[in-house]
């Protein structure tokens, strides 16, 4: 399943809402998302380190070291042969807490015919691929800030009604989350300038979807929900 799961698609539907960025870009594109785009849990591999403000938000910061194959994933531009990417993220309460949702094993009414959940895992940290806003800044640096809703997303290779999806995962798979987060980049000295693109941030569950019989129980597939935590970052020095 964990191969399944690193293949999940999940549908997004998007709204934005922008707020300024910092005085220091020279360009902002605000990115009104397709009605779906694909999250494909890509590994960001390289130095990992983490920061926590005065609030208590923890950032993860990873130094991209596959930079072609993690650029070529997030549709990036590398102007130059020396740019370097930088990958931040917010560590959700879940993470800190390491939260798993309990087996849903009797979610439905299990009525002969009935769909259920099995084997729910998460939640999971995945970055959304499809880019919300993008900034062009030049040194020494600035800030991107903005307030976006996002929809939850369900994907499986069977439709399972809202309800018991919910009760699995423990949260309203329909409803739409407010997310709000900033980035503070500051460019080295040896770059002149600073991409900075921000994508969903998302916890996410996967479960297998079986049917009630008769005799035995049949297994029909499996799915994924993903709910809106915050916001990625992928900054390209160049």
């Amino acid at each position: 399943m964990k191969k399944l799961f690193l293949k999940s698609v999940l549908a997004l539907t998007v709204i934005v809402s922008v707020i300024p960025a910092s005085a220091n870009a020279t360009e902002s594109t605000q990115i009104v998302a397709a009605n779906s785009a694909t999250v494909p849990c890509i590994k960001a591999e390289g130095k990992v380190s983490y920061e926590t403000d005065a609030n208590g938000i923890t950032k993860e910061i990873t130094e991209i070291s596959n930079t072609q194959e993690y650029a070529k994933a997030y549709n990036l531009d590398l102007p130059s042969p020396n740019a370097k990417i930088v990958h931040v993220r917010t560590v959700s309460d879940s993470e800190k807490t390491n939260l798993n949702s309990a087996n849903a094993d009797k979610i439905s009414t299990q009525g002969i015919g009935d769909y259920y959940l099995k084997n729910v895992q998460g939640p999971r940290r995945g970055c959304g691929i499809h880019p919300l806003r993008r900034d062009n800044l030049v040194y020494p640096g600035g800030k991107m800030s903005f307030t976006e809703s996002v929809a939850t997303s369900i994907t499986g290779t069977v439709t399972v009604s809202a309800e018991i999806v919910s009760a699995a995962v423990g949260f309203n798979v329909t409803q739409t989350f407010t997310v709000t987060d900033e980035q503070n980049v500051t460019i080295p000295p040896a770059y002149s300038r600073a991409e900075v693109t921000a994508y969903a941030n998302l916890d996410i569950w996967q479960y297998d979807i079986y049917k009630k019989g008769w005799f035995s129980d049949s297994y029909e597939g499996y799915g994924a929900v993903s709910k809106p935590v915050g916001v990625c970052f992928n900054i390209v020095y160049s």
